[in-house]
């Protein structure tokens, strides 16, 4: 019997099936921020965070003697 299809379904029943939800969608989550990190989350892979870089210029002179 397939308990997603049924129209009588027992306490349990809609427990387990809302708990299965919540699971998939946790799961789903936590897989797409594996395949598709966002952008400075310092996961290897992820796109840089160009807006939070600081650049900076240091020259450095010899000056022979």
């Amino acid at each position: 019997m397939d308990v997603c299809l049924s129209t009588e379904k027992s306490e349990a029943d809609t427990e387990r099936e809302r708990s299965l939800i919540d699971q998939w969608v946790c799961l789903t989550e936590e897989r797409n921020a594996v395949l598709v990190p966002t952008a400075g989350s310092g996961i290897p892979g992820a796109p840089a965070d160009w807006y939070n870089i600081t650049f900076s210029i240091c020259c450095h002179f010899d000056r022979g003697s």
